[in-house]
């Protein structure tokens, strides 16, 4: 748990914020699996929270989002194509970020 409580409230705003641009852009890549815009929008937004995480000490919610930062830089390289069963399991990670993310 984050101590500070300012810091606490900030932390737990940024992460929503970029759990629903990642929520969002799993949408779009249902319709358009290889959106390379889409793919790097994901990335940076994996790699924020990771970072947001780290720096707070989180770490579940850092290695979560490291995971998913690594797998949207594999799918930009061509190394895995996002198929509807891959996004469908990536919806409820997401989820538990965002539980993570509450507990902080």
């Amino acid at each position: 748990m984050i101590d500070d409580v300012e810091m606490r409230e900030l932390f737990k705003l940024e992460s929503d914020e970029h759990l629903s641009v990642l929520e969002s852009g799993l949408m779009q890549l249902e319709q358009q699996p290889g959106n390379k815009d889409t793919l790097q929008e994901m990335f940076r937004e994996a790699h924020s929270l990771k970072g947001s995480a780290r720096m707070l000490g989180v770490y579940k919610v850092m290695e979560v989002s490291h995971a998913l930062e690594d797998l949207f830089g594999k799918a930009q390289r061509g190394d895995v194509v996002f198929t509807t069963a891959i996004i469908e399991r990536i919806y409820p990670v997401v989820e538990g970020l965002r539980k993570f993310v509450a507990e902080a």
